[in-house]
């Protein structure tokens, strides 16, 4: 006899929370079939003229694996059925876990993550509606984006394991949504020009936002505001013109607008002084200093003198001032410039005041008898000339000695000059002099005479002794005389006659 075919199981859930379950299926009409679970029989049913049957089994918590064989009314026992594992599941899956969620956020589709049992669905609820879904990965988790409304929402899930088990809501967690960019931040005024790099940004902006100060594209400092929105950022500037940017990003990570860019202007190149060279004035005269030619880039702002003058401090003002030094004295002057930046710099020059008064001159100079011997007196002169009308101090130097020498009385006239002489005796040899003077305000003498370039030199001859005449030379001498006397009687008597 041909034993039945095997029984044809209907599709069974892999999962369920089902203690009943019904097993049905396809089989020749008028056998019996028997179920058998994890091999053991639990009921027989018989199939239908359609060749169907079904029986309500009782499943045990876990795996349950399912089959059924078919049995003729001869008593033969047809193959097992393919054999269906069905699991029963009565544990309720536990709360989701969700990743950590921001306290506030500008995105109003929000990822949500975290871990749930493996396999279970997992609905996500905002406010206690359900927004989203999605399935749970076995060492995975889940994530699914869910929509979120302007201001506070509460996000929980529970999870629905593969057998219909419904688990708890997580604990919700509350998440801000803020779309709205704050106001752009107030910043306290700053300098137009300055000559330090270092600038210290001050404002208002968003309580605890972060504050981001823009040289241009460049970010060259940050913060954060405190609950009040103060904020203090330090920078450095670039030398030349800085467009100065701030902007402020809040909580949720919404960016501001920029403020409006302010120009600062960094300039650290001092400026270049000028007041011309060392110069002569006269005493009494109003001298003129001018320092309006000095440079900077950028504008020169003040220009301060200073000198000192008998001890005293002087200051003065002005690029171009104006001072009169009555007496003569060597003055430095310091011109001080400070350019619109602050940037200073200095140069001084030297003031050299001289007398009102001009110096002697001093000509003629000579020694009579240019020459002689040792018993001659030698009368040295020489004329001083003085535009002033003083008299002044004249010396001669004679071989590295001076004497004073003093006007001549005979010199009537003095309208071209006043001479002065000295009067001496000098050894025999060669000697050297030249002439000396000065007026009385101390002012030395100038002329073709005077000073050791001038030098002049004379010589001085020994005196020789007198001669004595010889013997002969007296009886000579003595009849010259009497015929000298003898021809002066004869022509005595001749003219009495």
């Amino acid at each position: 006899m041909t034993p039945p075919a095997r029984p044809l199981l209907d599709p069974m859930p892999a999962y369920t929370n089902k203690e009943l379950q019904t097993v049905s299926g396809l089989a020749e009409s008028g056998v019996t079939v028997s179920i058998f679970i994890d091999g053991e029989e639990v009921g027989t049913a018989v199939a239908d003229e359609e060749k169907r049957f079904e029986l309500e089994v009782t499943l045990s918590e876990g795996p349950n694996a399912i089959s059924a064989q078919a049995t003729d009314g001869a008593g033969n026992m047809g193959m097992f059925s393919r054999e269906i594992v069905v699991h029963l599941d009565t544990t309720v899956p536990d709360a989701p876990l969700l990743d950590e969620l921001p306290e506030i956020t500008n995105d109003p589709s929000l990822l949500v993550t975290g871990v749930a049992e493996g396999g279970s669905i997992v609905t996500l609820f905002v406010d206690d509606q359900d927004v989203a879904t999605a399935e749970s990965i076995m060492y995975v988790g889940f994530s699914a984006h869910v929509p979120l409304t302007e201001g506070l929402n509460a996000i929980c899930a529970h999870a629905l394991d593969r057998a219909g088990n419904q688990g708890p809501k997580c604990t919700e967690v509350e998440v801000i949504l803020d779309t709205v960019p704050p106001l752009e931040p107030e910043v306290d005024d700053l300098p137009s020009i300055t000559n330090d790099p270092a600038v210290t940004v001050m404002g208002v902006a968003e309580p605890d936002s972060t504050v981001e100060v823009y040289l241009e594209d460049y970010m060259a400092g940050t913060t954060e505001a405190d609950g009040g929105g103060r904020f203090t950022v330090d920078i450095k500037l670039l030398e030349g013109y800085n467009y100065l940017m701030v902007r402020c990003i809040d909580l949720a990570l919404n960016p501001s607008r920029a403020t409006l860019p302010v120009e600062i202007l960094l300039d650290t190149i001092p400026p270049i002084p000028y007041l011309g060279e060392d110069f002569e004035a006269v005493e009494g005269t109003e001298v003129t200093f001018d320092g309006s030619t000095s440079y900077d880039n950028q504008g020169i702002v003040a220009y301060d003198w200073s000198f000192t003058v008998d001890g005293v401090d002087q200051t003065m003002s002005g690029d171009v001032i104006k001072f009169t030094f009555d007496h003569p004295m060597e003055v430095p002057m310091t011109l001080t410039v400070t350019d619109v930046a602050g940037n200073e710099a200095s140069a001084t020059i030297t003031a050299t005041i001289i007398s009102s008064n001009s110096p002697p001159t001093m000509t003629l100079g000579m020694v009579d008898p240019p020459e002689g011997h040792t018993e001659t007196e030698y009368t040295f002169k020489v004329t001083l000339w003085d535009v002033d009308g003083h008299l002044g101090t004249v010396r001669i130097n004679i071989d590295l000695k001076t004497y004073d020498m003093v006007p001549d009385p005979s010199d009537a006239d003095t309208s071209d000059g006043v001479v002065y002489t000295y009067t001496t005796k000098l050894g025999k040899g060669e000697h050297e002099y030249y002439f000396l003077g000065e007026d009385p305000l101390g002012l030395e003498a100038t002329g073709p005479c005077v000073g050791d370039e001038n030098i002049r030199t004379m010589t001085v001859y020994p005196k020789e002794a007198a001669a004595v005449p010889g013997m002969g030379a007296i009886l000579a001498m003595m009849a010259i005389g009497l015929l000298g006397l003898a021809t002066a009687i004869r022509r005595r008597k001749e003219v009495v006659e």
